[in-house]
């Protein structure tokens, strides 16, 4: 194991250990960004699930692929996710906002797209673009927050390995 890789893989233990101290289940909240929630590939909070971070300094747009079946907001902010890259409207305006804290169990049930790719989150509402749907939302359950887990992706040269990236993922909960 490469030096890099080692000292990663330490600073990721202690990561854990601080995330695992913080007053909610698993959020992410350090001086750059914030865990503000989670999107999951099934209603009902199943399937693959992904964490929607905001950035502090300013929110910023966040690339997403995938499919968005039910939404938690955890804290107090609004999530506004778009089909498109670059999180612009697309010719079906099927962008949606989802205010929080407050969960949306089957996104289907409102929006007729399921694919997405990209969003932005925010504390501060005057700066998030809102959707062209605001998704109605029940008060966020906390029992359904799920722990994240560090996720390393490493390339093979010769005979070690180098480390290619790091993400925090929530476990799915298959």
């Amino acid at each position: 194991m490469s030096v890099k890789l080692r000292i990663f893989a330490m600073l990721c233990l202690i990561s854990m250990t601080l995330v695992a101290s913080l007053p909610h289940t698993g959020m992410i909240n350090d001086e750059f960004v914030r865990d503000v929630g989670a999107v999951y590939t099934e209603p009902g909070y199943g399937g693959k699930a992904s964490f929607l971070l905001a950035l502090k300094a300013e929110p910023k747009c966040m690339p997403f692929d995938g499919n968005i079946a039910s939404v938690q907001v955890c804290v107090t902010a609004s999530c506004t996710f778009y089909p498109t890259e670059g999180c612009e409207q697309d010719s079906d305006s099927s962008s949606f906002t989802v205010n929080g804290p407050g969960d949306v169990q089957d996104v289907y049930a409102h929006v007729h797209k399921s694919k997405y790719g990209s969003y932005i989150c925010g504390t501060d509402e005057t700066v998030i673009t809102k959707g062209k749907d605001t998704l109605p939302t029940t008060p966020h359950d906390s029992s359904k927050d799920k722990k994240p887990v560090m996720v390393l992706e490493t390339t093979e040269h010769d005979e070690s390995k180098e480390l290619k990236s790091a993400a925090w993922q929530v476990p799915s909960s298959n």
